[in-house]
């Protein structure tokens, strides 16, 4: 596992960080699960129905049905999160979330936590960004190379593509993102992968950058593929 700064630990609590773990070293996502791995997400619904109190066993049929719904419905979920994911709603730490589930485990009920634990995770991930920014303007100052700032700005341009690409719609909703969007219209505008624009708002801006994820995703490739293939320059910095 990849460590996290104590500068940064710090200013965390416990739960939150274990969160962050995760944001920072990405367990197996649901869409790469050999069939045994299937096997056991769907075993561990009983023990979710158990721990959300639901008196009646659930069936193993309908467990691996459930699986893979949710399997196809959130492909870039992981089981870790949706462990923490299950114990904020029962714990009761989601805002706005009815955690009465009518004594049945439905897809329904699964979804819900998964998308208040993912508005969760985003405001975690926009203060894990604010305090790293934090940290660095109050380091000393350092030599950065044109090189090295290209490829962390594509790797930023990356990870939020891919949160897009998750789910499109919650991703447009969220309201914790304009710092990430200002710096990536300043990216692709840079590097002349978008015009400059003019913008009444920052919803504007939004769009405009999600229209540029759009073109990737329908180019069916990837920002990193793209910009260094348009480049003719290696993937990652060599």
């Amino acid at each position: 596992m990849k460590p996290i700064s104590p500068l940064i630990t710090s200013e965390f609590d416990k739960a939150s960080l274990d969160v962050l773990s995760l944001i920072v070293n990405k367990p197996m996502q649901f869409k790469d699960y050999s069939e045994s791995m299937v096997n056991v997400l769907a075993a561990n619904f009983q023990d979710i129905a158990r721990i959300v109190g639901i008196k009646e066993v659930l069936a193993i049929e309908y467990c691996y049905e459930l699986a893979g719904m949710i399997i196809k419905e959130y492909p870039t979920f992981t089981a870790p999160e949706l462990k923490i994911a299950v114990r904020m709603g029962v714990m009761g730490k989601y805002p706005n979330f009815d955690n009465n589930h009518y004594q049945q485990l439905s897809p329904q009920y699964i979804s819900s936590m998964i998308v208040a634990y993912k508005t969760h995770r985003s405001n975690i991930y926009s203060k894990y960004k604010r305090v790293q920014d934090s940290i660095r303007r109050n380091e000393e100052p350092k030599k950065v190379s044109k090189k090295d700032m290209f490829y962390e700005g594509l790797s930023l341009v990356e990870a939020e593509y891919n949160d897009y690409i998750e789910n499109p719609k919650d991703y447009m909703d969220s309201k914790f993102r304009t710092t990430q969007f200002k710096f990536i219209y300043d990216y692709l505008t840079k590097h002349k992968l978008i015009e400059p624009k003019t913008f009444d708002d920052d919803s504007e801006q939004k769009r405009y950058v999600v229209s540029w994820y759009r073109a990737i995703k329908n180019l069916k490739t990837t920002p990193r593929v793209y910009i260094c293939g348009k480049y003719k320059i290696p993937l990652h910095n060599q």
